[in-house]
């Protein structure tokens, strides 16, 4: 088996307009019908079988299986809740969709794709042969534009547009595609020569040479700031929202995470990590960001206070370490998978064997109305089990290899019991009434002191930005916004002239 089987499909997709989370509803482990998408976890044999899915926190028995098996070795690019689909690659890098619900398993194209993403929902985007590839579930064909050079980076932004990101010499450039258009939008020249992208919140996109950050606004492929972190970029992981973005350096024998404001291009704090720090994963929630040393070691930072949790034993894979909706981590020891408490490094419940499955965690309302099965007799009548305990102390539970009636399907490995329900969070703020007319919003964040502090920063014409509380299936998002306006153009004009990235929604809750 790879140990880099899979890559985590985000629980928030990034919103089209605001760069904020969408937000979701953590449903109970099958005792209740959720009123929202809830958090689900799938799961697939490394060698190859039938996709399994289970309601987090209840890994201890399947609520529904693929009718046709997928391929060894899947690596999963994320999942489009829209469609039910999620987006694969198979051992040979080609394209795969799996259907929530309808079960169904298919090739989305024939051709082996290298910085594979998910792009603008149910898009499959790749470099093959120096192009760059486009599969769309609506396309008999895919769309393709060949650059003068390969990229080093492509990041998915808004709205389907492209961006790509090459080198030459000792220079960058940075252009954009939005298909099905052929010709190249903006571009910009830097420079300098990098060695890693990445996109932050749709808006923004951070360009590492050696020791030096360059931040670009993507709307307009404008040079933002230059940021020296004075160590040598490993890493770089933004937030959910964008936000903030993490950066793991190293100095000598020393590494560190460096924290930057996305919105000021500002360095926030510095975390002093284990000197063979090599690699940073975020909680699709935002609210720690692990850190992989050594062969086999990883902690968590806080997003909340930039601390640092106590180190914690697990193997590190494409799919595994990953943060979970109540906060425990899925780690990987040996041939197990164990939840472990981030602050303390306690293990809590292990999922016996698990460690032979790719992990992928998504959200979605498609399984509301209970167990839902696509094929194969009833697994709460159907498993066989026999207790035993872990070294840890904590209680596990092996399911029989052949209760799940398939020779493509694994030995399914489950916990003698669900980790306890999290509580449910607190009401999210009602809307006020908005009066008609354009507003400016300049971002939109899950925390309400930082809306606060950025809009106090925000002045425009003697009008001050303020903080719009709203609340979305019972998780509160702060807006910072300016308006109303008569027009769009007034809007539009008083956005550029704040000097910060904005858009304009008309009337009603943005």
């Amino acid at each position: 088996m790879r140990t880099t089987a899979a890559a985590i499909a985000l629980l928030f997709a990034l919103a089209a307009c605001g760069g904020e989370p969408s937000a979701e509803t953590a449903g109970a482990a099958g005792t209740r019908v959720p009123t929202g998408p809830e958090p689900l976890v799938v799961r697939v044999a490394a060698t190859g079988g039938t996709a399994r899915v289970y309601r987090y926190p209840a890994l201890d028995a399947a609520i529904w299986e693929s009718r046709a098996p997928l391929p060894a070795d899947i690596a999963v690019l994320g999942f489009d809740a829209d469609a039910g689909a999620l987006l694969l690659l198979d051992h040979d890098r080609r394209p795969w969709r799996l259907t929530l619900g309808a079960g169904t398993v298919a090739r989305a194209g024939e051709t082996p794709l290298a910085l594979a993403m998910q792009s603008d929902g149910n898009d499959i985007v790749g470099l093959a042969d120096g192009a760059v590839l486009r599969f769309a579930a609506t396309d008999a064909t895919p769309w393709r534009v060949e650059p003068s050079r390969a990229p080093i980076a492509l990041a998915a932004l808004r709205k389907g547009t492209l961006l790509h990101v090459e080198t030459a010499g000792a220079t960058t450039t940075l252009m954009t595609w939005t298909p099905p258009d052929t010709v190249a939008g903006d571009t910009l020249l830097l420079d300098v020569r990098a060695h890693a992208a990445t996109a932050a919140g749709g808006d923004r996109v951070f360009i590492a040479a050696g020791g030096e950050l360059r931040s670009v606004a993507t709307r307009t492929l404008d040079l933002r700031a230059k940021l020296a972190v004075d160590d040598t970029i490993v890493a770089m992981v933004p937030t959910p929202s964008g936000d903030r973005l993490y950066v793991l350096g190293r100095d000598g024998a020393e590494a560190r995470v460096t924290v930057v404001d996305k919105y000021t291009d500002e360095i926030l704090a510095r975390v002093a990590v284990p000197a063979t720090a090599t690699a940073l994963r975020m909680d699709p929630l935002g609210r720690s960001v692990l850190v992989r040393f050594g062969a086999d070691s990883a902690l968590a930072i806080s997003v909340a206070d930039d601390a640092p949790g106590r180190p914690f034993a697990s193997g590190w894979r494409d799919d595994l370490p990953q943060v979970f909706p109540d906060g425990r981590i899925a780690a990987l020891r040996g041939g197990d998978v164990l939840l472990v408490t981030p602050t303390d490094g306690r293990v809590g419940d292990v999922v016996a064997g698990g460690g032979g499955d790719i992990w992928a965690l998504v959200t979605w309302n498609g399984f509301q109305r209970g167990p839902n099965r696509a094929s194969g007799p009833s697994l709460a009548t159907a498993m066989r089990r026999d207790s035993t305990r872990s070294d840890s102390g904590a209680r596990t539970v092996a399911a029989s290899p052949d209760s799940m009636g398939g020779s493509n399907t694994p030995r399914d490995s489950t916990l003698a019991r669900p980790a306890p329900v999290p509580p449910a969070p607190p009401p999210a703020p009602t809307a006020p009434a908005m009066r008609s007319g354009w507003y400016v919003q300049f971002a939109a964040l899950r925390a309400e002191g930082p809306a606060r502090q950025l809009a106090g920063g925000i002045r425009v014409q003697g009008e001050r930005a303020r903080v719009l509380a709203t609340g979305t299936d019972g998780i509160a998002v702060y807006r910072v916004i300016l308006g109303p306006y008569p027009t769009r153009e007034e809007a539009e004009r008083v956005g550029a002239a704040a000097g910060r990235d904005f858009f304009v929604f008309d009337g009603g809750t943005p």
